[in-house]
């Protein structure tokens, strides 16, 4: 098994569970309080609660086994009368185990389940803690399921590499054809998760607890959470904090979190319950250095040419001297000696930096009216928004061994230039759906039947996603941009170097590290005004869109579509230009027949999905390629 990407052999985790808000109100009540609330109240008929069957059980739970699950057929199932393979994974599962993300726990604890990497071939190479592997579908038994779910939505996840479960009560991974709820999920099934609930108060009391949770490692992270409930007989809140500064062995490699979670509940007549949920998160993060490479003007210069660090370190060639022959290398040890296995993917520092803020909110009404219907009616936005820098040079030598190398010491470089929503994390996703269960007897109580229909609609980012290239161009005084509408004087360099509409792009900044790697060289990716040597640069879009560019093959209003200016280059799909549309239609039937001695689901999906992508390409034949797909 591999080691975990954020469990830690000597993690140190502590909680506690403090009903706060119980013992404020009982001191200010004084001792009549306190003798209320030992006393048992005489159970009252009309505070009876009908379970609705959209909510799974978990009242006959014994440890860490679950009985009952709600991700099969959208209504509250027994597992073990149910012939369906899955993985459970409750609360206290979770927090005992200490896992923090999805990925961890079924990598860790799911029985033949794992990540799915994007992309294998380069994935491959990124098997440290803190790696950046991007997210990718979890899959079972060998094959590729569906991408994590959240309350049966396709949501985004709280960083471009796991998802965080700070908010979550339960993950279920339903594997094989079983998931057929979730349309087309890939023969590895399906993970869903279930956000925390508001819990309501019984027995005519209120239901208040707190728990403050506490995480330490021995590389210096820390972790806190906050998880408070408060609900009375028909109305709940909850809401969670979470404050995470993640470090790894790897020096700067390692993340940032800020996040807030809350939900409210209320019973509405009829045996109707009302719940929203709202979750925000932002995730700050330096990533290992994508560009491992070392870099002279050629391997006349030193041997080591175009090799990477990593192989170097393993080979013993990172020293003065090269193991094979015993002569020096001209250009002598790598960084001055400085180079080691902690450091050697941290050149980059936040040049290699990664920022994703998201927001989810779930609107769900669950009615159950009648002794043999309910409906259940739910609706989710969600957003993500990345920005990424695009990393830096290779390690570089002196300059008597590099001459792109401005400095007598090595150096790295980076253009600073930024990535935004490069990856399948980010965009807008909007999801509604509606299903209703059928509760009947049949063959005079023989057979105990539930029957579900359901329909899903799903608007999302389509197959390439949204990115945005940015770039740092030159600026006068006011930080206003050198183009054609406002060229760079004379004497500040005129024209030269310009772009096809006049930009002057910033040259790559380069700075020594024959001291050791630089966390924070120059400023931040992403800052919007910047100087450097004098100069000032905005940060703008490389490739432009205006309205007036538009055509029949340039939809967008392309710069790099208009005649004469391809060399423009770098990708515009903002706006959620690129787009998906999924819906489905759904039913299953799970019988219990004969006093539960044989038990049946069968089930059907008929699903449709619409992708639309706009022509990008100077070769394009259409403006928007359009596919439509129907499968059952």
């Amino acid at each position: 098994m591999n080691p975990s990407n954020r469990a830690h052999a000597s993690a140190c985790f502590a909680q506690v569970r403090l009903p706060l808000l119980a013992i404020a109100t009982a001191a200010l009540a004084g001792p009549t309080a306190f003798a209320q609330a030992n006393a048992t109240p005489a159970p009252n008929k009309s505070e009876t609660v009908t379970l609705s069957p959209f909510e799974v059980s978990t009242a006959k739970d014994t440890g860490y086994g679950a009985l009952n699950s709600t991700s099969i057929t959208a209504f509250n199932m027994q597992l073990l009368k149910t012939p369906v393979a899955a993985d459970i994974f409750t609360e206290e599962f979770m927090r005992d185990v200490a896992a923090t993300t999805v990925e961890d726990l079924l990598n860790g604890y799911g029985a033949g389940v794992g990540q799915v990497f994007p992309t294998p071939d380069s994935n491959s190479n990124d098997n440290q803690p803190g790696d950046r592997v991007g997210i990718g579908p979890i899959g079972s038994r060998g094959v590729a399921g569906s991408f994590t779910r959240r309350n049966g939505f396709v949501a985004s996840a709280s960083s471009a590499n796991y998802t965080d479960m700070f908010d979550m009560e339960r993950v279920e991974m339903i594997k094989g054809a079983n998931a057929l709820l979730y349309g087309s999920s890939g023969a590895g099934g399906v993970v869903n998760t279930s956000s925390k609930m508001a819990r309501f108060g019984r027995d005519g009391r209120p239901l208040v607890t707190t728990t403050i949770s506490s995480r330490n490692d021995q590389f210096g992270s820390r972790r806190w959470m906050l998880d408070a409930n408060y609900g009375l007989k028909n109305l709940a809140y909850r809401f969670v904090v979470l404050n995470e500064d993640l470090s790894y062995r790897r020096l700067f490699i390692g993340a940032k979190t800020h996040a807030f979670y809350g939900t409210i509940a209320a019973r509405l007549p009829f045996d109707t319950t009302v719940r929203l949920t709202g979750r925000r998160s932002d995730n700050n993060r330096i990533l290992n250095t994508t560009v491992g490479d070392l870099g002279f003007t050629n391997a006349t210069r030193d041997p080591r040419h175009n090799f990477a660090l990593q192989y170097l370190l393993a080979t013993n060639q990172a020293g003065a001297t090269n193991p094979k022959t015993g002569a020096p290398f001209p250009a002598g040890a790598i960084a001055n000696g400085r180079m080691s296995w902690d450091n050697a993917s941290s050149w980059a520092g936040w040049a290699q930096e990664e920022d994703v803020d998201g927001e989810n909110y779930t609107l769900s009404v669950d009615s159950n009216s009648t002794r043999w219907l309910a409906v259940s009616l739910g609706a989710m936005f969600d957003r993500s928004v990345s920005q990424r820098g695009v990393g830096v040079t290779a390690l570089l030598a002196p300059r008597a061994f590099n001459a792109a190398n401005p400095y007598d010491d090595w150096a790295n470089g980076s253009t600073f230039a930024m990535n935004r929503n490069n990856d399948a994390n980010a965009g807008r996703r909007i999801a509604y759906r509606g299903s209703a269960v059928v509760t009947t007897e049949l063959f005079r109580g023989r057979a105990k039947s539930q029957t579900v229909l359901g329909y899903d609609l799903s608007f999302g980012p389509g197959v390439n996603g949204g990115q945005v290239n940015y770039r740092y161009y030159e600026s006068d005084g006011n930080f206003r941009l050198y183009d054609r509408t406002n060229p760079r004087p004379a004497p500040a360099g005129g024209v030269s170097g310009a772009d096809a509409i006049g930009r002057i792009l910033m040259p790559t900044l380069y700075w020594p590290v024959g001291g050791g790697a630089l966390k924070t060289p120059y400023f931040r990716p992403g800052s919007r005004r910047v100087t450097v040597d004098g100069r000032n640069y905005v940060l703008e879009i490389q490739n432009p869109r205006n309205a007036n560019w538009e055509t029949p093959l340039n939809p967008l209003g392309l710069l790099t579509l208009v005649p004469g200016y391809a060399g423009i280059g770098g990708a515009n799909l903002g706006n959620y230009a690129d787009s998906a549309k999924n819906s489905g239609l759904y039913a299953a039937n799970y019988t219990r027949w004969f006093d539960d001695r044989l038990t049946t689901l069968v089930g059907l999906r008929l699903s449709k999905s619409f992708t639309r992508a706009p022509n990008t390409v100077a070769t394009g034949t259409q403006g928007w390629n359009d596919v439509d797909r129907q499968s059952n």
